[in-house]
Order: structure tokens, then C-alpha cells, then sequence
């Protein structure tokens, strides 16, 4: 599964389809990246425990940390289907020498 984020400023599409990783748009808020995600097929982009429908919405907040040692994430989803309010959670991915992010099959479906 591949994840395209879109950072020429468009607007994510009323008639883009439905996919499991959405379809992302980006820009930067100062030292901020910041990514609204728009389109995501109910049920396979949260997979940690709650359900979510069609029209979730997720804005993402990427930030380094000023020695460069932690990338901080924030994620904020919006769906007046499944809640009442916001649902957010936070992420902190600390640098390690010597350790990579290699390529994953992320598909819930494999193996089942």
C-alpha cells in the first residue's frame, strides 16, 4: 500500500475514490507539516479498535523535534457518523542509529 500526498496546494476531490489510505493534501504550517486526509474506506485506515465510516476525515500534524531526535505526530479524525466529537491520538517515533523504516505490507485482508 502506497500513500501519495498531494502538496500543490489542490483541494482533495468531492469524487475521488474511496481507498484504503485516502487521499491526502499537504503544507507546511511553519516548521509543521500538516496533512488532511479525505476519502478513507470505512474500517481500514483505523485499525487499533474503533470503527469508522466512509466519511472520516483525519488532519495530521508532523513535527521534528528541535535536536531531531523524536518526530512527534498528531492525529486528529472527524467523522459525525461514529462520533459525537473529535477523536485524536499522538504518536512520538524516536531516532535510533543503525535502524531503518523498510517497506511493509500493510493490508489488514493478508493472512486472513
Amino acid at each position: 500500500m502506497y500513500r501519495l500526498i498531494f502538496m500543490d496546494g489542490r483541494e482533495i476531490p468531492a469524487d475521488a475514490p474511496v481507498s484504503k489510505s485516502g487521499y491526502s493534501v499537504g503544507h507546511w504550517d511553519g516548521d509543521e507539516l500538516v496533512v488532511e486526509t479525505g476519502r478513507i474506506a470505512s474500517g481500514t485506515f483505523m485499525n487499533n479498535g474503533f470503527n469508522h465510516s466512509d466519511n472520516i476525515r483525519m488532519t495530521e500534524r508532523f513535527q521534528m523535534s528541535q535536536d531531531g531526535q523524536v518526530l512527534a505526530l498528531t492525529q486528529v479524525y472527524e467523522d459525525p457518523e461514529v462520533f459525537s466529537g473529535l477523536a485524536s491520538r499522538y504518536m512520538a517515533f524516536q531516532k535510533r542509529a543503525g535502524e531503518y523504516v523498510y517497506p511493509y505490507e500493510c493490508d489488514p485482508s493478508f493472512g486472513h
